[in-house]
């Protein structure tokens, strides 16, 4: 009965009959269901649930009602009772009654578990716990993984001690190397003119020159770029 708009988990549990129960019909088909709820509107969403699986589904709003309803025409083959329903009745009305003639299923909710275990002790065969549909979560895409820190990469100076270039001025000489100016390079990489002599300038500081070729030439040699 999952028309209710609410998550449901349910569990049967079968209970020994007495001698004087009379078994409910084993038809597949339900002839004949009673939807015992002091809501209407929850009446409506049960029975609509069950469209289509019974003859008939009587909706009624009080225990004693569904009593009485009970022994007028066939047997009914289940009666859903809302535990809430039940417990506004007061204690001395139970499922007992019904429980003879037809399987008793029991509503309720998780903060009322001692109200359907009261029904299940009376007869009741089994119980639907119903809580409120969960809040709609919103699709959060997983985080992108954070880019690994730039590396660094070991150039020799030109005194053959080993300096330490980022990517980014790796890939500044691998543009100089090409014959670009620094307008040129500035457009490639997407920085400012001022931006690229600023690296070069630190470049040269690093490697021991400033002459554009040697410092290819270096990082050839050191293999940084082809």
């Amino acid at each position: 009965m999952t028309d209710e708009g609410v998550s449901t988990s349910s569990l049967l549990l079968p209970r020994p009959r007495t001698s004087h129960e009379h078994a409910p019909p084993e038809s597949a088909a339900l002839t004949r269901v009673l939807l015992v709820s002091d809501d209407g509107p929850l009446r409506v969403l049960w029975a609509h649930g069950l469209h289509g699986l019974s003859r008939a589904v009587e909706e009624i709003s009080t225990l004693a009602d569904a009593y009485d309803r009970s022994r007028e025409g066939p047997p009914p083959d289940l009666v859903v009772v809302d535990a809430g329903t039940a417990a506004a009745a007061g204690p001395e009305h139970t499922v007992t009654g019904l429980a003879q003639t037809a399987r008793v299923v029991v509503r309720g909710r998780p903060d009322g578990q001692q109200e359907v275990q009261l029904l299940l002790r009376s007869g009741a065969r089994g119980y639907l716990f119903a809580g409120p549909p969960p809040a709609p979560r919103a699709v959060v895409p997983p985080e992108k993984p954070a880019e690994p820190p730039p590396r660094k990469l070991r150039v020799p100076d030109v005194h053959g001690v080993d300096r330490l270039l980022s990517h980014r001025e790796i890939e500044i000489i691998r543009c100089a190397a090409d014959g670009e100016t620094n307008i040129e390079i500035a457009r490639r990489l997407r920085l400012s003119p001022l931006t690229v002599k600023s690296h070069l300038g630190r470049i040269g500081r690093r490697l021991g020159t400033g002459d554009r070729a040697r410092l290819v030439l270096l990082a050839l040699r050191a293999g940084v770029i082809s």
